[in-house]
C-alpha cells in the first residue's frame, strides 16, 4: 500500500486540425494527497477530466506538468509496468483466447513468477470473488458481471499498491450494479489497498469512497467525505451536480432589517433562523438560494417561509413522489414529498422552505458557498 500525491498536475493535448491553437488542457492544475489505504473516487460529468487524471497516475498518459508520488517515488517518468499499480477498465480488457484462471496470472506470468506461486494466488484471489468455479472458462462464457469479478481478481493478484478503477461498472444493469458495489466497498475494507475509483455515477461515489474528489473542466471543485460534499457543498457546481433530483436554485439577494430574509428576484420574502447569523457577510449582495427538494413541503396554509407555486407534474418512486411546481414568476422547484400526499396537476399550493437547511451561493464566477 501507499501514499498517492499529485502536486499541480496539468494535461494538454496538442493542437489538432480545426482545434484550438494552443490545443486542449484536460487537467488544470490538479492536486491531491490520497492517504496509504484510502478509497477515494473521482466524479464529474463526461469530459471533466476524472479518467484522464486516473491514466495520469497509471502513467497511460504522459503529464504536461506537475508532480506524482505514489509512495516517497517520484513516477512522472516511470513506465506504467514498473509503478506498482492495477487498473480495471470499464471493459475489463481481458484476453477471449485465454481461461479466466490464464487472464488472471497473465502479468504474474509476464514477470517470469514460478508457475506454483502464480497458481496459489490465482486460487486466492478467485476465492475471495467467489469465481473458483469459473477459472476454465473463457470470457466469452461469462456474463458482464463475472467478467468484472475476474477484471478485479487480476488486480488482486498483482498485490499493488495501488487500485486504480475506471468505470468499472458502467456496463452493467442497475441492480448488478448496487450488488457489485456492495461487493467492491467489502473487498476494500479487507484487503485495504490504497484505491483510486472513477465514476459519473455520484451515488458509486458516495456510498464508496472516504473522499470524493469533484471535478469539473480540468478543476478540483471540492476534495472532502461524502457528508460534506453534499451537505457543505463548496460552490454552486458541487451543490448542483450532488443529490437526486438535483438542488433547487432561487436568485435573489440577502437583506438585514433587525432579522435576516431573503429576497427573490420574483418579490418573495423568506426569512433565515436566528441560527444563520454568518450570513450577514452577503448582506445586499447577489445570491442563489440553494434548496435541495427534501428541504420542501407542500401545505395549503401560508406561513412565513413560503412561496406560491402551482403543481406542474407529478413522479411517483415508490414511498416518495417528486412534485415539479411553477413558482409565482415563473421559476420551476422539485420536491420531494411523500406517496400519499394529494396533489395533482393543476393545483395551487404553497411551498414552504427549511431555510435552516438551505444553502446560500454568491452569484459571480466563483459561485462559493457562504457560511453561515
Amino acid at each position: 500500500m501507499a501514499q498517492v500525491v499529485l502536486e499541480g498536475v496539468r494535461k494538454v493535448y496538442p493542437p489538432t486540425r480545426g482545434g484550438p491553437a494552443g490545443g486542449v488542457e484536460a487537467v488544470k492544475g490538479v492536486s491531491l494527497s490520497i492517504a496509504d489505504g484510502e478509497f477515494v473516487v473521482l466524479v464529474g460529468p463526461s469530459g471533466c477530466g476524472k479518467s484522464t487524471v486516473l491514466r495520469m497516475v497509471a502513467g497511460l498518459e504522459d503529464i504536461s506538468a506537475g508532480t506524482i508520488r505514489i509512495g516517497d517515488r517520484v513516477v512522472n517518468d516511470v513506465a506504467p509496468k514498473d509503478r506498482d499499480v492495477a487498473m480495471v477498465f470499464q471493459n475489463y480488457a481481458l484476453y477471449p483466447h485465454m481461461t479466466v484462471r490464464e487472464n488472471m496470472g497473465f502479468a504474474l506470468k509476464m514477470k517470469g513468477i514460478a508457475k506454483e506461486i502464480i497458481a496459489g494466488k490465482v486460487t486466492a484471489a478467485s476465492k475471495t470473488l467467489g469465481i473458483e468455479e469459473l477459472l476454465d472458462r473463457k470470457p466469452g462464457a461469462l456474463s458482464g458481471g463475472q467478467r468484472q469479478r475476474v477484471a478485479v481478481g487480476r488486480a488482486i493478484v498483482r498485490e499493488p499498491k495501488v487500485f486504480l478503477f475506471d468505470e468499472p461498472l458502467s456496463n452493467l444493469d442497475a441492480k448488478l450494479r448496487v450488488t457489485t458495489r456492495a461487493e467492491l466497498k467489502s473487498l476494500h475494507q479487507r484487503l485495504k489497498t490504497t484505491t483510486i475509483y472513477v465514476t459519473h455515477d455520484q451515488e458509486e461515489a458516495m456510498t464508496l469512497g472516504h473522499r470524493v474528489v469533484v471535478m469539473n473542466a480540468g478543476l478540483v471543485q471540492q476534495f472532502d467525505t461524502p457528508l460534506n460534499v453534499f451537505g457543505k457543498p463548496a460552490n454552486r457546481f458541487v451543490g448542483s451536480f450532488v443529490g437526486t433530483p438535483p438542488m433547487n436554485f432561487v436568485l435573489g439577494s440577502v437583506k438585514d432589517a433587525g432579522s435576516l430574509t431573503f429576497a427573490s428576484d420574483a418579490g418573495a420574502s423568506l426569512a433565515f433562523p436566528a441560527s444563520r447569523g454568518g450570513l450577514r457577510t452577503a448582506v445586499g449582495a447577489t445570491v442563489q438560494l440553494g434548496v435541495r427538494p427534501t428541504m420542501l413541503r407542500l401545505v395549503r396554509d401560508a406561513s412565513n417561509a413560503t412561496l406560491e407555486a402551482t403543481v406542474e407534474t407529478v413522479e411517483p418512486l415508490g414511498e416518495q413522489m417528486d412534485v415539479h411546481v411553477t413558482l409565482k414568476g415563473g421559476h420551476r422547484m422539485t420536491a420531494r414529498v411523500p406517496i400519499d400526499m394529494n396533489v395533482t396537476p393543476g393545483m395551487a399550493t404553497q411551498v414552504e422552505v427549511d431555510m435552516e437547511r438551505t444553502h446560500v451561493f454568491r452569484e459571480d464566477a466563483q459561485a462559493a458557498r457562504v457560511d453561515g
